[in-house]
């Protein structure tokens, strides 16, 4: 098999058939592999189709790596090193003549890179976008806006699951929720708040009154499909209004992604739930979700009022169980005047009473 049929049998039915990767991600291995193959064509003075893969040497990736690391990243040069890895590991096992390319390649490293930085919005800046979102003259986008950031900040969806929503999409009824396409392909569920599932009810019957008939639940000014671009200029030229009122977020580069971290970071910190974060942003691997543990430092704050210093009194006086002689010595006396069942449950969902006010 030529390398030719190699790379195009790696991306067409290696990455989508065998391995199940969504579109982005291919996108992005593609983008990876062809900037090595123009960076090893240009070193070697060949014409592009000339290439012989199989002389490929990890010097040569290495090199390739630093110009990358240069002009971005270390993220982006480890994300370009994890496509062309892959592409040379599938290489070595169709073609025996790739196997000393492979070798050398699929032994280099990532980089250590340092913790991410996650913005996320205090909850007077996400009101801030809903008042901004209510304030739009037109009525059809007034009613999409709503929704739009309304969902975004109930269920932290990334920008490609929010423009892939359909009308069928949300399930209505007494326990709303939406399913979202993550990564992969993989659909989960996550609840609506019924102020969330209302805004939408509103936006859709709005677009019927209209004549407005379409598959996909969020429509662009054109009555077509939002796409991830127009999002992102919908939530930036938000965000440049709402900081004429809230000036904390000119510090701040607001993308969709923010809400995400947003919503991770406010239900953590009520919670303490760091499985059902996980549940709810549709994470594989909890590792990535506990990165939220690890750059908030409200979280750390909360911790330190339970982490007290040695011989030193608690914030709130402990729980002291009543003597047993003294109740019974009561229920003997006057049986009615004693409560058996004082105590009132102790578990609730304070994410879902806290963050409902911001919508009222």
């Amino acid at each position: 098999m030529t390398a030719y049929n190699l790379v195009r049998s790696f991306f067409r039915e290696h990455l989508v058939q065998e391995r199940g990767l969504a579109p982005n991600t291919i996108a992005a291995y593609s983008q990876g592999v062809k900037q090595l193959l123009a960076f090893a064509a240009a070193k070697q003075a060949v014409e592009f189709h000339r290439l012989d893969l199989a002389a490929f040497t990890a010097d040569l990736v290495c090199e390739y790596l630093d110009r990358v690391e240069a002009d971005h990243s270390i993220a982006t040069r480890n994300l370009r090193l994890s496509a062309v890895r892959a592409l040379f590991k599938y290489m070595g096992r169709q073609d025996p003549c790739m196997l000393a390319a492979a070798a050398s390649i699929c032994n280099l490293t990532s980089k250590k890179t340092p913790e991410p930085v996650m913005p996320h919005l205090c909850e007077e800046e996400v009101r801030g976008f809903m008042t901004q979102a209510a304030a739009s003259r037109h009525p059809l986008m007034r009613l999409r806006n709503q929704a739009l950031f309304q969902i975004l900040y109930n269920t932290g969806a990334r920008a490609s699951e929010i423009v892939g929503l359909n009308c069928d999409s949300v399930t209505y009824g007494e326990m709303p929720d939406v399913s979202l396409q993550g990564k992969g392909g993989k659909t989960h569920p996550v609840p609506l708040w019924p102020e969330t599932a209302e805004a939408i009810k509103l936006y859709l019957a709005y677009r019927r009154e209209q004549g407005i008939d379409h598959e996909a639940l969020f429509l662009n000014p054109q009555r077509q499909r939002l796409s991830r671009f127009g999002l992102r200029n919908l939530v930036q030229r938000s965000a440049r209004h709402v900081a004429s009122s809230q000036p904390t977020l000119d510090a701040k580069h607001v993308t969709t992604h923010t809400f995400r971290h947003t919503t991770a970071f406010h239900m953590l910190r009520v919670t303490q739930d760091l499985t059902a974060v996980q549940d709810w942003l549709g994470h594989r691997d909890i590792n990535t979700t506990s990165r939220y543990c690890r750059t908030d430092p409200e979280t750390k704050r909360q911790a330190l009022t339970t982490f007290r210093p040695p011989d030193t009194p608690p914030p709130h006086p402990l729980w002291k169980a009543p003597d047993i002689m003294i109740l019974l010595e009561q229920l003997a006396r006057s049986p009615q005047s004693v409560t058996l069942c004082e105590v009132k449950p102790r578990f609730h969902h304070p994410f879902r009473a806290q963050v409902a006010q911001n919508f009222t």
